[in-house]
């Protein structure tokens, strides 16, 4: 073998090592690249697997939260209808006292107080139910912004009208324009419920 033969082998024994070896040294440096950028994927989709629990809940809450005012509003119907039945059964009550009735009319009167006092009785849970629903508005509508504050003082004004712990033992009418007002605000904050769940969409 000569000089030159040698020469060669060395030089290819040498290019054959520096190219084994940065083969591996760029191998592990690939591998610990694909290893940071795999923590960082991760690390991305749990942030968004985060934000859409986050999001999924916000969406349960406001639903909730807006089927409970819609039971509210209903049972205030309801509650007003209970109160003019027992307004109807006052009245009839105390015409029958002042006036001179026949027992024809007497029988009429008495029918017809018997069958709002059993329609009344029958309905009178809704009351409760009511008081139950304005509590778990309270609880739902834990953040206090104002326009929460205004429903739930809202709710809370028309609770006086038909609660009974009240001093003023006797039942009101909920004013159309309390309810509507109640509506109204609804409304407003479910929309910006919405604003504030699409925004970044």
């Amino acid at each position: 073998m000569d000089l030159t033969t040698l020469n060669v082998i060395i030089a290819g024994g040498i290019t054959f090592l520096g190219a084994l070896v940065g083969s591996r040294i760029g191998s592990k440096s690939q591998l610990n690249s694909t290893k940071v950028s795999v923590k960082k994927d991760l690390k991305i989709a749990q942030m968004n697997i985060e934000q859409k629990l986050v999001a999924d809940n916000n969406i349960a809450w406001s639903n909730q939260t807006r089927t409970l005012l819609t039971k509210f509003v209903r049972q205030c119907f309801e509650i007003n209808q209970i109160i003019l039945d027992i307004e109807v059964v006052e009245k009839h009550r105390n015409i029958r006292k002042i006036s001179d009735l026949s027992g024809k009319q007497i029988n009429y009167f008495n029918d017809d107080v018997q069958k709002r006092i059993e329609n009344i009785k029958g309905r009178l849970p809704v009351i409760d139910e009511a008081i139950e629903t304005i509590a778990m508005l309270q609880l739902t509508l834990f953040r206090r912004s104002s326009l929460e504050k205004q429903i739930l003082d809202q709710a809370l004004k028309i609770k006086k009208c038909f609660d009974n712990n009240t001093e003023d033992t006797k039942f009101n009418i909920i004013a159309d324009e309390d309810i509507n007002e109640l509506i109204e605000l609804s409304r407003k904050y479910f929309k910006q419920q919405w604003d504030f769940l699409t925004e970044d969409v």
